[in-house]
């Protein structure tokens, strides 16, 4: 076997100790078995479902730069779900990405940049949900609070990506500005990556190609 079929299975195990290393095997195998099997037919439909949809809205944003395999975008799409459920804070996503770009071929900003939009948008549909579920079936007051917080983050984040796409050099002012009270060393860096982050995002400067996204 050559190295890259070796690393794979190092990081594969690596993976596997990270998930396995807090669980008591024995009291897993036990609710194990109380599970009824028939429940888990719908599970993995659904996570089958998401795994393909998700690779479909991948393809569509990606298609003004290339036309991309669907196979491989689905093998990253897997890859990141995979690092999600040992990484923390959805670092899953960077992984995403980085297997995007490499199994690809596109460049790794603008395989970043269409996950952002992917996931901001995700966030958007889940705050819309949960607005609507509180009008007709109110919630304790810290729920609601969390969920409200939760949807104005998302949106600020897709109205500063919009304004990266569309007005480039007003937003990275605008960011300048906002960052001068941070330490140059960090700012600095921060502008660096935003900087790079932009020409990932190049990508979506079609305009029917934002609208779509939006809309899916």
């Amino acid at each position: 076997m050559n190295r890259k079929v070796w690393l794979g299975i190092a990081v594969s195990a690596a993976l596997l100790w990270l998930s396995l290393r807090n669980v008591d095997l024995g009291q897993a195998l036990a609710y194990m078995r109380t599970i009824n099997p028939v429940y888990l037919i719908p599970s993995f439909i659904l996570i089958a479902a998401e795994i393909l949809i998700r690779s479909a809205k991948w393809l569509v944003l990606l298609l003004p730069l290339k036309r991309c395999s669907y196979a491989k975008l689905s093998s990253a799409t897997l890859i990141g779900i995979m690092a999600n459920n040992v990484l923390p804070a959805r670092a899953g996503e960077f992984v995403r990405a980085y297997a995007g770009a490499r199994l690809a071929g596109i460049p790794y900003t603008t395989s970043l940049a269409t996950v952002v939009i992917d996931r901001v948008l995700d966030g958007l549909t889940i705050s819309a949900i949960f607005v609507l579920t509180i009008i007709f079936q109110p919630l304790p007051e810290l729920v609601n609070r969390a969920g409200y917080v939760a949807a104005a983050i998302y949106t600020v984040t897709l109205v500063f990506l919009v304004g990266l796409i569309v007005a480039t050099e007003r937003t990275l002012a605008l960011a300048a500005w906002f960052l001068r009270p941070v330490p140059e060393r960090w700012s600095g860096m921060t502008m660096r990556a935003l900087t790079s982050f932009v020409e990932g995002l190049a990508v979506f400067r079609s305009a029917p190609l934002l609208i779509a996204a939006i809309a899916i």
